[in-house]
């Protein structure tokens, strides 16, 4: 049975209309592919791959040869965007509201920004800066951003007070405002809920697994005193069962990833699924592994359950923990031979 088309009133405006006709085609269509059909057609046409030379002009296996090199740091960034873009799509594919024209034409820019140059620098392209956030790990680990020498504690910035408030009980998070901004003697007279001298991880809606927290120190008191406190600190807070990751990811993991093409999979399928296209295993075995070294079964059964335990919060999480250790170390390092450099000057 055909689904029941909602009726269009005769006079509205472009945005209406627009908003309309994505809730007409939301009923049995693709989002993604609705704003593509630029051929204005009554039915939006699924495209079948049947050989490697089909594929898409942009997609050359060579632009992923730079995979052999990166590390910890270089993937972060690599996965994070695909795995923004990744889920971009399916809010397209399942919520035609999310897909204001503006957006969706940032969104396909961002998208053919990674089809040229596969190896990902966000900074560097304004069609990829605009779209996804530099925030959080991303912006401490980028080597032109990052300004400290310890990125395990540092300095809290305004863009981190922001975001710490939005993760906080928005009632419990008003109330503390009004409060704040009451004269000297209502706030006396008020009598505070027990939540507002608890530690602030404690009121948060969405706890990070209790990765990150937030301190107060008094940068008067002696550092011996300081120290000690922290290793008090830091005790209660693995008696919370906050621990050390210990999860890192090898070189000769990094090498899997970049030998079984994991990031060439992850673009082409994700320019499969905006385009409504539909690649065949074979026809991805045969673009990916073209010297016949591996097939089909590879494909099946290695590469797809990999991708998506790699395109995942959980593994570029890790990788950013993993890469601010590695930034430490060759901080560390640059500062240890600056410092010997001069010694040896002098």
């Amino acid at each position: 049975m055909a689904p029941k088309i909602p009726r269009i009133q005769k006079c509205i405006g472009f945005d209406t209309l627009f908003k309309r006709l994505c809730e007409i085609y939301a009923h049995t269509k693709n989002a993604c592919s609705i704003y593509n059909n630029e051929n204005d057609e009554d039915e939006i046409m699924t495209i079948k791959i049947k050989h490697v030379s089909e594929l898409p002009e942009w997609f050359d296996l060579k632009k992923y040869d730079f995979c052999d090199d990166i590390k910890a740091v270089g993937w972060y960034e690599q996965i994070y965007a695909r795995w923004v873009l990744e889920g971009e799509c399916e809010e397209l594919k399942f919520n035609p509201n999310f897909a204001d024209k503006n957006n969706y034409i940032q969104y396909k820019n961002a998208v053919k920004a990674v089809q040229e140059n596969p190896n990902i620098d966000i900074l560097s392209d304004k069609r990829l800066s605009s779209h996804i956030d530099l925030g959080g790990a991303l912006r401490l680990l980028k080597p032109k951003m990052y300004t400290e020498v310890m990125l395990g504690i540092r300095s809290l910035t305004l863009r981190d007070y922001v975001e710490l408030s939005r993760d906080l009980d928005q009632d419990r998070y008003m109330f503390a405002l009004d409060w704040v901004h009451e004269s000297n003697q209502r706030r006396c007279e008020t009598q505070l809920p027990y939540w507002m001298d608890r530690p602030v991880y404690r009121n948060k809606t969405r706890r990070d697994e209790g990765r990150f927290d937030t301190l107060s120190i008094d940068l008067t008191l002696p550092d011996k005193y300081l120290l000690d406190n922290f290793k008090q600190f830091l005790k209660h807070a693995r008696d919370r069962e906050v621990l050390p990751s210990s999860k890192y990811y090898s070189p000769s993991q990094f090498k899997n990833w970049s030998q079984l093409k994991v990031l060439a999979y992850a673009d082409l399928t994700l320019w499969a699924k905006i385009e409504n296209a539909i690649i065949p295993t074979r026809v991805i075995a045969d673009a990916l592994y073209p010297g016949g070294d591996k097939g089909e079964e590879t494909v099946r059964k290695t590469l797809k359950p990999l991708v998506k335990e790699v395109i995942h919060a959980d593994t570029f999480n890790q990788l950013s923990t993993q890469a601010a250790l590695d930034i430490d170390e060759e901080l560390h390092q640059e500062a240890l031979s600056t410092w010997v450099r001069t010694e040896t000057t002098d």
